[in-house]
């Protein structure tokens, strides 16, 4: 058994009432009194039940609704109770079950009406007679929902969607929710309303929206009915096929197309297919396709059937009405549009298309039609009752809406009929017309659709300017036209094409399945074609009109079923129509004159006069004429020469411009100048590239390994030049002028070569002439390849340079310096110098200078002699400019270097009488210092290193009695100067070292006067980047009694084997010194050697004697550059040369040497001067020699 409960519940729970649901016999929402106990079992409700023997026992249920259930235990001891609802009893229940029933319904209202009520259950204490006892048995309350309400259906009406349902029993009232496009579900009915009915009347016209029902009991709401989706009836307006107030039945397709209004069409191929439209109004209509696959389709109103339509036509038509009704009465009604699943006899199917429905509104545009005109569509409709004005809406094939490009009249249209002159020839349009009422605009009606007639231009198969009817297909095949062509093997098929001109053609193929097919112009017949032929043949003018009058027209080609004898098939083929243009200019011709450029063309019917347009180098073309061209012909003379021009031609009729001819490029023929490989003058044929380099003209080259390329070039003048490379892969090449072959050029060459010049021709004539040249295939026997090559043309001017001026002539140290003024010529590539005497009229050719040069020095001129100076410019050609007057010039001889010597040393400021007193004032030394040596004998090594600056510089300075003796001549240096500036070493003696003077690092040194012998090594040594520095005066001998080979007299530099470990690995630059007036002789090694790294010094006027040299065979030695080597004088026996210039292992040395002036007195058999390396000169007349020399100098000496 289960506990006993309370007898009586709290006053709280007994006021509540309890909603919709299953109270358990243990819910507190029970008040039980009496004894009771709860005893638990899986076959009652929530797993237990309460149970009672007491015969007063009761339990009270308080609930809201008008319904409540008593569910109860039927068993052997199951009493009699009684059932009171709101205290009046209401039923008795024997609950006695001898087999016992479980969760029974004892007792059940389900119309008690709204609000709260109470149900008690009181035990009597009685039972039947056969009961084994009298209990009271509790298993639950049920307070029922809301019932569900059901039968819910709608259909539009004149004032909305109608709405109607299933009473529901008990309920208060009803709740109508409606939604619309997935939206959340809006309340209509509050209060609810009481009857199953309701008529939206809020709902937007030709809408479709979601309705729902909910009963209402008291305040409780029952669950949703199933939805009914109902669209409201239609106002005025166009309803295209995918709209949702058209209900479809039975299975439908919507293809999309530029055709049909909105883009699409609804089609079905059922039987039993079905669309309906409800709208209100008094006038309706249907449109759609009329095409060879329509069926016979019924139409009902309201439920009748009225009309029965025959949708065949054999060719297609789209936005037909096919029915309209405007007699109904103004009220709603539904338009059903149904299959029958029969067709006409010709028909090849069945089919039901839906376009649009279309409510007329009066306010509507109706009767809109739209024809194509001569470079416009013509538009017309009917007047709409208090219309002020009409906007024109134009819809491209394939826009969206007709906002795209939308309203094409610039103010309203006044009258009912619109020329829009702003369409493309060719293209479909669809047009719309709005009316403005009292100010604004009401709905467009009805669409028109049209092409515009095609103007001037090719119009492929596919182009939506061509009408086709049957059966079709598109091939695609890269022989026609545009990559396609439309065939058809139907024997009725057509193709229709409006256009606007005077001449007309249709292009096709011919082959062995082509059929006859008849051509028809504005509907009358003027041709039948047999395209048969037994090979195919594409892009073929099968037909052609030219003689039409100018206006719009429309071609019809029609298969008829017909064919060849020979042929196996009967096709219909269109590849495209064309609509020539009569006004083009044809045969547009062009040539270089030398007045310009000649143009030609064929002359066109009823052209009042022509334009000519020229453009160059991509840019925009405009007409280079002042007024009309009356004849077929222009002489253009405002070019440029060597510019390529392209040229068009238009025709002027009917006081407008026709199109443009095809295009025509010249080239101008060319004047003077040069024209690298890549100018647009050059016009290429065949493979050619252009490659990079900076060795040929411009920077490029065109090459060519094409046996038949060519290159061509037009130019004005009497010469002409090829520059070219040879190469030991050029070929053998062909020069053609005037269309002449005039020479074959071999360009092969072991070696390359570049900036050659190839072929020259100075002897034409006067005139315009054409080179060409050509590549042969062909090549010499050791070339490993034939190609062709142009680096650039040259065109000469046609004189000679013009006279220089400016020529002038002044004596230098080094020779004479001759000046004169740039020609400023481009043609001039250098100028000849020519020299005579005053005494003499016979002019010599002494050099040849570049452009680039303006400056000649001659150096091989001999003292107290007056020359005279001429210059020409030559140019490529070889032509020379005329002489000029000349420039003279008296050169004298050198009479010795002005330098500081012992005779120019000051009073002393210091001086010094002791190897002690000497280094002190050397330590000491100062800008200005005067330090005199007295006569005497200075033991030791001296160094001085001290900067003055050039107006008060340090002087050291002694008689030649005054003596600085080394530690012997394998004991270092004799006298140092380091890292100095601006000090005069003069007149002293300096022996017995390993050197005797050392000049290192140091600028504007001046040794002189000094008097070396007695050395281990060389005797004055300037070294390691000395610059400006004079060694003059002095006397040098006995040198290199330790090593010989390094017993040079004067030694300027280091040999490169010591630029690291004396110079930190870079060049002796010791440059700008001057070597002069020295007597140098029985030196072991050479009198003067300038090393590699120093340059631009000078060697003048020294005396050597050579005799004694053991260890070279040169007695001066250049390695340096720029070095002007003049007025010595040098004697010596079994040498191999006297003046050396070498060429030394490293590049970049040994250049710039200048030689002159220099007398040699030899007892050998070599060479005064030799010159191991280009770029020196040596002069012819100057440098003299007697002995036995083999001649003066190896090399060609400048005169």
């Amino acid at each position: 058994m289960g506990a006993l409960v309370a007898t009586a519940a709290s006053p709280a729970s007994a006021a509540e009432a309890s909603g919709p649901g299953t109270y358990e016999n243990d819910s507190p929402a029970i008040e039980y009194f009496g004894t009771w106990s709860t005893v638990t079992s899986i076959r009652d409700s929530g797993g237990s039940h309460n149970n009672s023997n007491a015969p007063t026992a009761t339990a009270s249920f308080t609930f809201s609704g008008p319904s409540v259930q008593w569910l109860s235990r039927k068993t052997a001891a199951g009493g009699i109770n009684e059932v009171y609802v709101d205290d009046a009893l209401v039923q008795t229940v024997d609950r006695y079950d001898p087999v016992g029933a479980f969760q029974q319904v004892m007792y059940r209202a389900d119309d008690l009406g709204p609000g709260t009520h109470t149900i008690v259950v009181k035990a009597t204490g009685t039972k039947n007679s056969a009961a084994t006892g009298s209990t009271t048995t509790i298993d639950a309350f049920i307070v029922p929902e809301p019932a569900l309400t059901t039968g819910l259906t709608g259909l539009p009406s004149a004032t909305g969607p109608s709405l109607s349902w299933n009473a529901t029993p008990s309920a208060d009232g009803y709740r109508v929710y409606r939604s619309e496009g997935g939206g959340e579900p809006v309340l209509l009915t509050e209060p609810p309303v009481a009857e199953p009915s309701f008529v939206d009347t809020t709902a937007s016209p030709a809408t479709a929206y979601n309705y729902t029902v909910r009963s209402i009991v008291g305040d409780l709401e029952g669950p949703d009915s199933d939805a009914v989706t109902v669209a409201s009836a239609a106002g005025p307006g166009v309803y295209e096929n995918d709209h949702p107030a058209i209900r479809y039945s039975g299975t439908w397709s919507t293809p999309t197309s530029s055709n049909d209004s909105g883009g699409s069409f609804a089609s079905s191929n059922s039987p039993t297919a079905s669309a309906s439209f409800s709208f209100t109004g008094s006038s309706i209509a249907w449109t759609s396709r009329l095409t060879g696959a329509s069926g016979i389709n019924d139409v009902y109103l309201d439920g009748t059937k009225v009309d029965t339509v025959d949708r065949y036509s054999a060719t297609g038509k789209y936005q037909q009405t096919v029915f309209t009704n405007d007699e109904l009465t103004d009220d709603m009604h539904t338009i059903t549009i149904m299959a029958t699943g029969t067709k006409n006899p010709d028909a090849t199917g069945s089919q039901t298309i839906i376009d649009t429905f279309v409510v007329p509104d009066t306010r509507i545009v109706t009767g809109l039609t739209a024809a194509p005109a001569e470079g416009s569509v013509s538009l017309e409709w009917h007047p709409v009752p208090g219309a002020t004005g009409y906007n024109i809406y134009r819809q491209p094939s394939g826009a969206a809406d007709r906002s795209a490009p939308g309203v094409i009249n610039g103010s309203p249209v006044g009258d009912v009929r619109y020329l829009d002159g702003a369409v493309e020839a060719g293209s479909v349009y669809t047009y719309s017309v709005a009316a403005i009422i009292d100010g604004s605009e009401a709905p467009a009606g009805m669409t028109a659709q049209v092409a515009a007639a095609a103007g001037v231009g090719t119009y492929e198969n596919t182009h939506s300017a061509i009408t086709y009817s049957g059966t079709w297909t598109t091939a695609s095949s890269s022989n026609d036209s545009g990559g396609s062509y439309a065939t058809s093997n139907s024997p009725t098929a057509t193709a229709s094409f409006t256009f606007t001109g005077t001449a007309i053609q249709w292009i096709s193929r011919k082959t062995g399945a082509s059929g006859i097919n008849d051509v028809y112009l504005d509907g009358t017949k003027v041709a039948s074609i047999d395209r048969y032929s037994a090979t195919g043949k594409f892009q073929q003018v099968v037909y052609q009109n030219t003689s039409l009058t100018a206006g719009t027209h429309t071609i019809t080609i029609k298969a008829t079923g017909k064919k060849n004898a020979s042929a196996n098939g009967s096709m219909t083929i269109l590849d495209a129509f064309v609509v020539p243009d009569t006004r083009i200019v044809k045969s547009l011709e062009g040539k270089a004159t030398t007045s310009g450029i000649s143009l030609t063309w064929e002359a066109v019917s009823n052209a009042a006069g022509y334009n000519v347009y020229r453009s160059s180098n991509g840019t925009a073309s405009t007409p280079v004429n002042s007024a009309a061209v009356t004849a077929a012909k222009f002489t253009d003379t405002g070019v440029t020469a060597g510019i390529a021009y392209t040229y068009k031609v238009r025709a002027i009729v009917n006081g407008s411009e026709g199109p443009a001819s095809d295009p025509v490029t010249v080239t101008t023929a060319a004047g003077p100048g040069t024209y690298e490989n890549d100018h647009q003058a050059i016009r290429y044929t065949g493979t050619w590239t252009t490659p990079t380099s900076s060795n040929d003209s411009g920077g490029s080259y065109a090459t060519s390994n094409s046996p038949a390329a060519t290159a061509s070039f037009t130019f004005t003048g009497t010469s002409i030049v090829w520059t070219s490379r040879r190469t030991g892969a050029s070929g053998i090449n062909d020069v053609y002028i005037d269309g002449t072959k005039v020479a074959s050029i071999d360009r092969y060459s072991a070696t390359g070569q570049y900036k050659v010049e190839v072929y020259r021709n100075t002897s034409l004539s006067a005139g315009v002439h054409t080179i060409m040249i050509k590549g042969t295939g062909t090549k010499n026997s050791a070339a490993n390849g034939s190609s062709t090559i142009v680096d650039s043309f040259r065109v000469p001017k046609p004189e000679a340079p013009a006279k220089l001026s400016g020529v002038r002539a002044a004596a230098v140290d080094n020779g004479v310096t001759v000046s004169w003024k740039s020609s400023g010529d481009a043609d001039v590539t250098g100028y000849k110098v020519y020299r005579g005497t005053a005494t003499s009229g016979e002019l010599s050719l002494i050099a040849t200078v570049p452009a680039s040069e303006t400056e000649f020095i001659n150096v091989d001129v001999k003292g107290t002699k007056t020359y005279r100076y001429y210059v020409r410019a030559v140019d490529y050609i070889g032509r020379l400019s005329p002489t000029w007057t000349s420039a003279s010039v008296r050169v004298s001889a050198y009479a010795g270097y002005d330098y500081l010597g012992y005779d120019d040393c000051p009073a002393a400021t210091v001086t010094a009488t002791s190897t002690t007193t000497l280094k002190a004032a050397l330590a000491a030394a100062e800008p200005g210092d005067v330090i005199r040596l007295r006569a005497g004998t200075y033991n030791n090594r001296f160094e001085i290193s001290a900067k003055a600056p050039a107006n008060n510089p340090i002087w050291i300075c002694g008689s030649p009695q005054a003596i600085l003796k080394g530690y012997g001549i394998t004991g270092g240096n004799g006298f140092e100067i380091k890292d100095s500036t601006n000090i005069i070493l003069s007149g002293m003696t300096v022996t017995e070292s390993l050197k005797a003077v050392m000049v290192t690092r140091s600028s504007h040194i001046t040794v002189s006067d000094v008097t070396v012998h007695t050395v281990g090594q060389e005797g004055i040594h300037l070294r390691q980047n000395t610059t400006d520095s004079i060694v003059a005066g002095n006397n040098v001998s006995k040198t290199g009694l330790v090593a010989p080979e390094y017993g040079e007299g004067i030694y300027i530099g280091l040999h490169p084997d010591n630029w690291c470990s004396q110079n930190d690995c870079e060049p002796d630059e010791s440059d700008r010194n001057a070597i002069v007036d020295n007597t140098v002789f029985d030196t072991a090694a050479e009198a003067v050697d300038a090393k590699e790294g120093s340059s631009d010094g000078w060697i003048m006027g020294n005396t050597v004697d050579a005799s004694g040299t053991t260890a070279t065979s040169r007695w001066i030695v250049i390695r340096g550059n720029g070095w002007f080597v003049a007025d010595n004088k040098g004697t010596g026996r079994n040498l191999t040369d006297g003046i050396l210039v070498d060429a030394p292992p490293l590049p970049g040395y040994g250049t710039g040497n200048v030689i002159v002036r220099n007398t040699a007195t030899m007892n050998s058999d070599g060479y005064a001067v030799r010159v191991n390396k280009q770029g020196n000169i040596v002069g012819c007349a100057t440098n003299t020699f007697s002995g036995s020399a083999r001649a003066l100098t190896n090399v060609t000496c400048q005169k």
